[in-house]
C-alpha cells in the first residue's frame, strides 16, 4: 500500500516539514504520482516509529483519539476528578446551587399565582 505525505502527517499530527526533515534522515525515497508524493508501506511504519522514538512526549493519533481508552461520559467524569477540588470548580458548584435556589423560588411563586388566577375565575 502507498501512503501519501500529507496523510502521513496526519497520522504524526506534526508538520510537513517535520515529515520530509525525517524522510530526509532516514534516506525514505518517495514515488511522485501526480502531485502527490507516495511512500510504501515499510517505509510508512520505519517512519512511524522513529518519530515517536525520536519525539518521545508526543502519542500516536490512536492512543488520544477520543472512542479509544475513555468513551464521552468516563472521559468528562476523569477530567472533572483532576479538577474537583480547584476554586473555579467550587465557584461553579456554589453558582450552580444560587441558581437552584433562585428557580426553586421562582417556581413556588409561578405555582402560587397560577392558583390565585384559577381562584379568581
Amino acid at each position: 500500500m502507498k501512503y501519501n505525505i500529507a496523510d502521513v502527517q496526519k497520522s504524526l499530527r506534526c508538520s510537513r516539514n517535520t515529515v520530509y526533515a525525517l524522510m530526509k534522515e532516514l534516506d525514505t525515497k518517495t514515488v511522485q504520482a501526480g502531485n502527490a508524493r507516495l511512500m510504501t508501506d515499510e517505509d510508512y511504519q520505519q517512519l512511524h516509529s522513529y518519530y515517536f522514538k525520536k519525539y518521545p512526549n508526543r502519542r500516536p493519533a490512536g492512543l488520544i483519539r477520543p472512542n479509544n481508552a475513555l468513551n464521552d461520559s468516563n472521559r468528562s467524569r476523569h477530567i472533572f476528578e483532576i479538577f474537583a477540588d480547584s476554586a473555579w470548580v467550587q465557584d461553579l458548584r456554589s453558582d450552580r446551587d444560587h441558581y437552584k435556589e433562585l428557580l426553586k423560588i421562582a417556581l413556588e411563586q409561578n405555582s402560587q399565582l397560577q392558583k390565585l388566577l384559577l381562584e379568581k375565575k
